[in-house]
């Protein structure tokens, strides 16, 4: 039977989401278990240094405080050092069977949980749908999936269809001491090479599954890193040149070196001929799986 789950929320500047993100996860929670048998855990971890520490804790209090299963810890670092240090600092502090990454500028819906927890009893990596919300932009909102992702260890490879750790709860038994890498100059990629590694180490044991209801809500603002496509696309490359490929079983090393070989090529990189066909093989191959190119057209529609 499941237990305990913690949930890690990384905070930087959230003042504008971060209530709105507790409200959601104290409904879903309810959905859950209104009868106290679970443990949940709400971990924040503070990176922003001007923000009150003593402010996080009343948010939290306001929201949780009649709630009897929700433990509430509140972490504050003493310098800025980034979401992937926050998150691996609440990964080494979280007590609970079961792990929920989320961004404090995104939400789920009343069934998340719910849902999740009905599949963690015969899987331990639950991947939900959900809607991405385009903030002052001219995009359309849009379902992140209209066709199942590949949950397996070649799909991780070939496509990044975790667009957000928030969509993902997933057993602690996973972890093995994986942790975010933690990049020195470009940041933003580090989740993607989070689920690679996660579903690389346990390739033989891993049971992922799908939730195709859209219980999820990311929202992409100018402040994601997720938008700054050349800074995202050097984290990328960063983390293969810091990535032991040696973990990488044979049979996919052709998958990463054709990744890198795209990567090399979006940011204009010198290569030799014979490569720079390949890149350009693979770039259309990356770009035309059925979900990237709807997304690619429906948040582009005109009402």
């Amino acid at each position: 039977m499941l237990k305990s789950l913690t949930i890690i929320v990384p905070y930087y500047n959230g003042e504008k989401f971060y209530a709105n993100l507790l409200k959601s996860i104290k409904v879903a929670i309810l959905k859950l278990d209104n009868s106290n048998e679970l443990k949940f855990e709400i971990i924040t971890i503070i990176d922003s240094i001007n923000t009150s520490l003593n402010e996080i804790k009343e948010v939290n209090n306001f929201i949780f405080g009649e709630v009897d299963n929700i433990d509430i810890l509140i972490h504050k670092n003493d310098q800025n050092i980034g979401v992937a240090a926050s998150r691996n600092i609440a990964l080494d502090l979280s007590a609970g069977e079961y792990i929920h990454i989320i961004d404090q500028d995104d939400e789920v819906n009343s069934s998340f949980y719910l849902d999740a927890f009905k599949l963690l009893i015969n899987s331990d990596f639950v991947l939900t749908n959900g809607f991405v919300m385009y903030d002052g932009s001219t995009y359309i909102s849009h379902k992140l999936y209209y066709f199942s992702p590949n949950l397996s260890t070649q799909g991780i490879l070939e496509d990044d269809f975790i667009r957000s750790p928030g969509q993902v709860v997933f057993s602690k038994s996973l972890l093995n001491g994986i942790r975010f890498p933690e990049t020195k100059n470009y940041k933003g990629a580090d989740d993607r090479f989070f689920w690679i590694k996660i579903f690389v180490y346990n390739m033989n044991i891993i049971r992922p599954t799908y939730v195709a209801q859209p219980n999820y809500l990311a929202h992409i603002h100018n402040s994601n890193y997720s938008n700054d496509l050349i800074n995202m696309k050097k984290s990328e490359l960063e983390n293969w040149e810091l990535f032991n490929l040696d973990t990488i079983p044979l049979d996919f090393r052709r998958i990463v070196n054709d990744d890198i070989l795209r990567i090399k090529l979006t940011l204009g990189e010198n290569m030799a001929l014979i490569d720079k066909l390949r890149a350009v093989r693979c770039k259309i191959s990356y770009f035309l799986k059925p979900n990237k190119l709807l997304r690619f057209i429906l948040k582009r529609l005109k009402c």
